[in-house]
């Protein structure tokens, strides 16, 4: 009873305490639960209820499309590899490079727009699981950009087509976007795909989720952000309606590593005194 009249006279500061404790528990509740996430402590645990809650399914996808895409039929939409994070600027080195015609290895700003060492390496790692995992490759598309097509070489050893309209849309004007995005849904539906192979595009982060509706069906269409949301090296699994004129989203390896696992079986490798193993 007390409390309630010491409220009742204390009107604003009632209000000042309450949002001050709203606040500390709020607060109180990130570190808590950054510290539990970080030990991996219930309820984050390896194996925990949430861990399933949010990844079971993301595995079975994974192991799933793994399989499927070798039956062939689909567009796979690589992000480039590595590169040096030069921020916003890197748009305006990307323009000086394509409007000039430069071969940007080699000049004076290659660290801005081509790979890292790092990311030759990580793009030669993409070719050898993907002919391990003998899926079959028919055509490489890459944007100009020196660090697409250098994943594209790289991994690949060759490029049959570049073009502009699978450049990132933040090194293009806002006006252009209709545009690009015309002409990157017109590539893809005008492809040919032979029978049992996979075509290959190579280029950036977020092309697929700023032209988004422009490009892809709806149906089943994630929300943009989780089509952003995709590591240097993962890639987008694309099929095509030529019919219908439609392109379908099918599934994303957000790190070339999600793919990676379902490739490679190390369960089967016998203990032995010898390195390397044979």
């Amino acid at each position: 009873m007390g409390v309630i009249l010491f409220l009742q006279k204390n009107k604003y500061k009632s209000i000042y305490i309450l949002f001050f404790v709203f606040i500390s528990f709020l607060v109180l509740s990130f570190i808590l639960g950054s510290f539990l996430m970080n030990k991996r402590i219930f309820p984050f645990q390896s194996d925990g209820y949430i861990e399933k809650i949010f990844s079971s399914e993301n595995l079975q996808l994974n192991e799933f499309w793994a399989e499927e895409i070798k039956n062939g039929g689909y567009i796979l939409f690589f992000r480039h590899t590595q590169r040096e994070k030069w921020n916003d600027i890197v748009t305006a080195y990307d323009a000086h490079e394509l409007k000039n015609g430069i071969e940007a290895r080699g000049s004076w700003f290659e660290r801005a727009v081509c790979l890292t060492p790092r990311g030759i390496k990580d793009a030669k790692l993409i070719g050898i699981v993907l002919d391990h995992a003998e899926i079959k490759i028919d055509k490489i598309f890459s944007s100009p950009s020196c660090r697409s097509r250098e994943t594209a070489l790289f991994a690949f050893n060759r490029i049959d087509f570049y073009d502009p309209s699978i450049l990132h849309p933040t090194a293009i004007s806002n006006k252009e976007f209709p545009i690009m995005a015309k002409k990157l849904k017109n590539l893809m539906l005008n492809m040919k795909i032979k029978e049992g192979h996979n075509n290959i595009i190579s280029g950036h982060s977020n092309t697929l989720d700023k032209y988004y509706e422009l490009i892809l069906d709806k149906k089943k269409l994630p929300p943009a952000r989780h089509i952003m949301e995709i590591s240097e090296g993962g890639f987008h699994v694309l099929q095509l309606d030529k019919q219908e004129g439609k392109i379908y989203y099918k599934h994303k390896f957000k790190d070339f590593r999600d793919f990676a696992l379902q490739v490679y079986s190390l369960a089967d490798i016998e203990p032995s005194d010898n390195f390397p193993l044979n």
